[in-house]
């Protein structure tokens, strides 16, 4: 099925820019982004079916994923392994997680009216 590996080449063309304006070598964020869709594409096949909390699971793990892969890349190439997670970085991690929510439900309630037309 051409839609099969779809996610796979959104996650390279996402991380092409990431890496383009990280301080990073070039690779680190492609190669965590088709990490975090390997992922997701095994936790759906376990999981099954597509609702809000499938969703928000899956938006919580992305998010906590990618922060956890940042720190450990920036502490690798910087040598130093300070855990710096302050209160700073939950309520970040809580901001994205209620705008992916808001987002995920604007969208299904607009696709819901085009259907119904």
């Amino acid at each position: 099925k051409p839609r099969k590996n779809t996610g796979f080449l959104i996650a390279a063309i996402g991380g092409f820019y990431l890496d383009l304006y990280s301080g990073f070598p070039m690779g680190v964020f492609i190669f965590s982004l088709v990490l975090l869709t390997f992922l997701i594409k095994k936790i759906f096949k376990f999981i099954g079916e597509e609702n809000i909390f499938y969703f928000i699971f899956l938006l919580f793990f992305s998010l906590v994923f990618y922060n956890l892969f940042s720190f450990a890349f920036s502490s690798l190439f910087q040598r130093s392994f300070n855990l710096n997670f302050n209160l700073l970085k939950l309520v970040e991690l809580a901001y994205n997680l209620i705008l992916g929510i808001l987002a995920f439900g604007s969208v299904k309630l607009c696709l819901l009216r085009i259907i119904k037309k």
